[in-house]
C-alpha cells in the first residue's frame, strides 16, 4: 500500500506538468542569420561537408589508385578500383547526403547573408558579408566538382529546400552541363576572391584555388575517356589517354 501511494503521488497533476515540453531554442534562419557570430559558425559549418581524399577513401589517398602507390590495407577503399568492382551500386561511400548538406547549407546562407548583423567594429560590413557569401559560393562549387570526379552529371540544385513543401523534381544536369556550371562558377569566384588572406585566415578560399579547381575540371572533360568513340577495351592506349 505505501509502495502504491507513492507511485500515485509521483504522477500527480503538479508532477505531470513538469513533463510539458516548453519553448524550445531550436536554432532556425531566423535567429542564427541576424546574428554575425552564429552567421560565422554556420559558415564554418558548410566547411565540413567539403571532401577530401583523406575521407573518400577511408583513410586513403588518390594515388592509391594509380601506379605510383600501393594501399596496404584492402578497406582502405581503393580495392574497388583496382579490382574492377566499382559500379553505380558498389560504391566506396554514398556521399551523397554529406554532399548535399553542404550544399542545402551554402544555399541558405547565401540566400539569408543580407540579413547578417555585422559588428560595428567591422569597418566595412557590406564586404564583410560579400567575403562570406563568397566562400558559401566557393564551398558549393568545390562539392559539386568532388561529386562531379566521381558522379559526372550531378542535379545542380541553387536554392535551399523547404521540407514541408512538396517534393520538387529536378533533373540531373549532363556531364558537359555539369562541368560548365562549375566552371563559370569559379570564372565568377576568380574576378571576386583575393590572391591571398591575411594569416588569420588562412585556409579561406582564394583566386588561385578558384582556377585550380575549375582546371581540374577541365582535365576531366578533356580525357579520353569522354571524347572517344573507341570502345575502351578496343583501344590499347585507352587508359594512357584517360589519366592524361
Amino acid at each position: 500500500m505505501t509502495i502504491l501511494m507513492l507511485t500515485w503521488s509521483g504522477c500527480s497533476k503538479e508532477n505531470i506538468d513538469l513533463l510539458d515540453k516548453a519553448s524550445s531554442g531550436d536554432l532556425n534562419a531566423d535567429n542564427v542569420f541576424p546574428d554575425y557570430f552564429r552567421a560565422q559558425q554556420f559558415l564554418l559549418g558548410i566547411y565540413s561537408n567539403m571532401p577530401f581524399s583523406w575521407v573518400v577513401f577511408n583513410m586513403g589517398l588518390w594515388d592509391g589508385i594509380t601506379t605510383d602507390m600501393v594501399p596496404r590495407n584492402a578497406w582502405s577503399g581503393h580495392s574497388s578500383f583496382v579490382s574492377g568492382a566499382l559500379s553505380p551500386t558498389n560504391l566506396i561511400k554514398n556521399y551523397y547526403t554529406t554532399y548535399y548538406r553542404g550544399i542545402r547549407g551554402a544555399n541558405l546562407f547565401l540566400e539569408n547573408a543580407h540579413r547578417i548583423d555585422v559588428p560595428e567594429n567591422i569597418t566595412n560590413p557590406e564586404q564583410e558579408i560579400e567575403n562570406m557569401k563568397m566562400e558559401a559560393r566557393f564551398c558549393r562549387a568545390y562539392i559539386y566538382a568532388s561529386m562531379f570526379e566521381f558522379q559526372g552529371g550531378c542535379v545542380i540544385l541553387t536554392k535551399s529546400s523547404d521540407p514541408k513543401a512538396e517534393p520538387e523534381i529536378v533533373q540531373r544536369s549532363t556531364y558537359e552541363e555539369t562541368a560548365n556550371w562549375i566552371c563559370a562558377e569559379m570564372d565568377t569566384l576568380a574576378t571576386m576572391l583575393p590572391q591571398e588572406w591575411d594569416p588569420i585566415y588562412y585556409g579561406k578560399p582564394t583566386k588561385g584555388a578558384a582556377l585550380a579547381t575549375k582546371a581540374r575540371v577541365l582535365i576531366h572533360l578533356a580525357s579520353q575517356a569522354h571524347n572517344s568513340n573507341t570502345p575502351y577495351a578496343d583501344d590499347p592506349n585507352f587508359m594512357v589517354h584517360a589519366t592524361c
